[in-house]
Protein backbone atom coordinates (compact mmCIF):
# COMPACT_ATOMS: atom_id res chain seq x y z
CA UNK A 1 0.00 0.00 0.00
CA UNK A 2 1.05 3.22 -0.41
CA UNK A 3 1.35 6.66 1.93
CA UNK A 4 -1.44 7.94 -0.42
CA UNK A 5 -3.73 5.32 -0.54
CA UNK A 6 -3.55 5.01 3.40
CA UNK A 7 -4.20 9.11 3.94
CA UNK A 8 -7.14 8.33 1.02
CA UNK A 9 -8.38 5.23 3.55
CA UNK A 10 -8.33 7.05 6.40
CA UNK A 11 -10.69 9.92 5.26
CA UNK A 12 -13.48 7.81 3.66
CA UNK A 13 -13.95 5.06 6.43
CA UNK A 14 -14.87 5.65 9.84
CA UNK A 15 -12.61 4.59 12.90
CA UNK A 16 -13.57 1.56 14.44
CA UNK A 17 -14.11 2.23 17.74
CA UNK A 18 -14.75 6.30 17.50
CA UNK A 19 -17.90 8.27 16.71
CA UNK A 20 -18.76 8.61 12.98
CA UNK A 21 -17.84 12.35 11.62
CA UNK A 22 -21.14 13.91 10.52
CA UNK A 23 -21.25 16.91 8.08
CA UNK A 24 -24.13 17.76 9.67
CA UNK A 25 -23.18 18.47 13.31
CA UNK A 26 -25.41 18.60 16.58
CA UNK A 27 -27.40 21.79 14.40
CA UNK A 28 -27.98 19.57 11.24
CA UNK A 29 -28.79 16.74 13.65
CA UNK A 30 -31.77 18.30 15.84
CA UNK A 31 -32.87 20.23 12.70
CA UNK A 32 -33.16 16.28 10.43
CA UNK A 33 -35.09 14.89 13.80
CA UNK A 34 -37.37 17.83 13.78
CA UNK A 35 -38.02 17.55 10.32
CA UNK A 36 -38.76 13.76 10.31
CA UNK A 37 -41.05 14.09 13.21
CA UNK A 38 -43.14 17.05 11.62
CA UNK A 39 -43.54 14.91 8.17
CA UNK A 40 -44.91 12.34 10.46
CA UNK A 41 -47.15 13.98 12.57
CA UNK A 42 -48.98 15.54 9.31
CA UNK A 43 -50.70 12.82 8.80
CA UNK A 44 -52.50 13.06 12.51
CA UNK A 45 -56.01 14.39 13.41
CA UNK A 46 -59.12 13.69 11.23
CA UNK A 47 -58.43 16.31 8.08
CA UNK A 48 -60.05 15.13 4.93
CA UNK A 49 -63.50 15.83 3.86
CA UNK A 50 -66.91 17.63 6.02
CA UNK A 51 -68.22 14.16 7.38
CA UNK A 52 -71.51 15.04 9.39
CA UNK A 53 -73.73 12.73 10.98
CA UNK A 54 -77.05 11.14 9.30
CA UNK A 55 -79.93 9.22 10.99
CA UNK A 56 -83.52 8.94 9.73
CA UNK A 57 -85.97 6.21 9.13
CA UNK A 58 -87.21 4.08 6.18
CA UNK A 59 -90.64 3.29 5.66
CA UNK A 60 -92.77 1.72 2.79
CA UNK A 61 -96.23 2.60 2.60
CA UNK A 62 -96.20 3.77 5.98
CA UNK A 63 -94.79 1.07 8.23
CA UNK A 64 -91.37 1.15 9.28
CA UNK A 65 -88.57 -1.52 7.31
CA UNK A 66 -85.95 -3.58 9.54
CA UNK A 67 -82.85 -4.84 7.88
CA UNK A 68 -82.52 -2.66 4.85
CA UNK A 69 -79.09 -1.59 3.89
CA UNK A 70 -78.77 1.82 2.98
CA UNK A 71 -76.21 3.22 0.34
CA UNK A 72 -75.21 7.10 0.48
CA UNK A 73 -73.00 7.60 -2.74
CA UNK A 74 -71.79 11.63 -2.58
CA UNK A 75 -71.24 13.06 -6.17
CA UNK A 76 -66.86 13.22 -4.70
CA UNK A 77 -65.92 11.00 -1.95
CA UNK A 78 -66.26 7.71 -0.43
CA UNK A 79 -70.04 6.01 0.06
CA UNK A 80 -71.46 5.95 3.73
CA UNK A 81 -74.12 3.11 4.99
CA UNK A 82 -76.23 2.42 6.95
CA UNK A 83 -78.76 -0.60 8.41
CA UNK A 84 -82.37 -0.42 9.75
CA UNK A 85 -83.29 -1.86 12.95
CA UNK A 86 -87.08 -2.76 13.79
CA UNK A 87 -88.34 0.54 13.83
CA UNK A 88 -86.78 1.57 10.67
CA UNK A 89 -84.30 3.94 12.08
CA UNK A 90 -81.23 4.21 10.74
CA UNK A 91 -77.26 6.11 11.35
CA UNK A 92 -74.82 6.62 8.96
CA UNK A 93 -71.40 5.59 8.96
CA UNK A 94 -68.34 6.79 7.14
CA UNK A 95 -66.33 4.12 7.40
CA UNK A 96 -65.69 1.78 11.14
CA UNK A 97 -64.35 4.47 13.21
CA UNK A 98 -66.28 7.40 12.28
CA UNK A 99 -70.34 7.90 11.70
CA UNK A 100 -71.97 10.23 9.16
CA UNK A 101 -71.60 11.20 5.55
CA UNK A 102 -69.68 13.73 3.12
CA UNK A 103 -71.32 17.10 2.94
CA UNK A 104 -73.30 17.25 -0.45
CA UNK A 105 -75.50 15.50 -2.83
CA UNK A 106 -76.20 11.97 -2.53
CA UNK A 107 -77.59 8.95 -4.53
CA UNK A 108 -79.26 6.67 -2.47
CA UNK A 109 -80.13 3.29 -2.83
CA UNK A 110 -81.34 0.10 -0.92
CA UNK A 111 -80.93 -3.79 -0.35
CA UNK A 112 -82.66 -6.20 1.94
CA UNK A 113 -80.55 -8.24 3.91
CA UNK A 114 -82.32 -10.93 5.13
CA UNK A 115 -80.91 -12.20 8.82
CA UNK A 116 -81.75 -15.72 7.99
CA UNK A 117 -83.21 -18.03 5.24
CA UNK A 118 -86.95 -18.11 6.47
CA UNK A 119 -86.44 -14.45 6.33
CA UNK A 120 -85.40 -14.49 2.42
CA UNK A 121 -88.15 -16.76 1.68
CA UNK A 122 -90.74 -14.85 2.89
CA UNK A 123 -89.26 -11.80 0.60
CA UNK A 124 -89.11 -13.98 -2.37
CA UNK A 125 -91.06 -17.06 -2.29
CA UNK A 126 -94.12 -18.02 -2.99
CA UNK A 127 -97.10 -15.72 -1.58
CA UNK A 128 -94.40 -13.62 -0.25
CA UNK A 129 -95.96 -11.45 2.84
CA UNK A 130 -93.32 -8.73 1.42
CA UNK A 131 -94.57 -7.93 -2.19
CA UNK A 132 -94.85 -4.07 -1.12
CA UNK A 133 -91.02 -4.27 -0.46
CA UNK A 134 -90.12 -6.23 -3.21
CA UNK A 135 -91.63 -3.28 -5.40
CA UNK A 136 -89.77 -0.81 -4.11
CA UNK A 137 -86.59 -2.93 -4.44
CA UNK A 138 -87.08 -3.09 -7.94
CA UNK A 139 -87.41 0.66 -8.14
CA UNK A 140 -84.97 2.13 -5.35
CA UNK A 141 -82.68 -1.31 -5.35
CA UNK A 142 -79.71 -0.04 -7.59
CA UNK A 143 -77.17 2.70 -7.81
CA UNK A 144 -78.28 3.01 -11.89
CA UNK A 145 -81.87 3.34 -11.51
CA UNK A 146 -82.99 4.69 -7.82
CA UNK A 147 -84.27 7.83 -8.26
CA UNK A 148 -84.08 9.12 -4.52
CA UNK A 149 -81.08 11.91 -4.47
CA UNK A 150 -80.79 13.61 -0.80
CA UNK A 151 -78.36 16.80 0.15
CA UNK A 152 -76.00 16.15 3.57
CA UNK A 153 -76.08 19.69 4.72
CA UNK A 154 -75.50 20.03 8.75
CA UNK A 155 -74.51 17.56 11.41
CA UNK A 156 -77.21 16.01 13.03
CA UNK A 157 -79.42 15.70 9.87
CA UNK A 158 -82.52 13.32 9.75
CA UNK A 159 -83.38 12.11 6.43
CA UNK A 160 -86.52 10.36 6.55
CA UNK A 161 -86.88 7.75 3.11
CA UNK A 162 -90.22 7.02 1.79
CA UNK A 163 -90.69 3.93 -0.35
CA UNK A 164 -93.40 4.40 -2.05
Amino acid sequence: MFSADVVLAKNVFPPKNGPVPSRLGRCGAFLAILAVGAISLAGCGRGGPEVVGVTGTVTCQGKPVENLFLNFKPEVGRPSWGVTDAEGKYSLKYNRDRDGAVVGNHTVWVQFRPRNPGEELQMTGPGAKRSNLSAALQKYGSEKTTPLKFDVETDGQVIDIALD
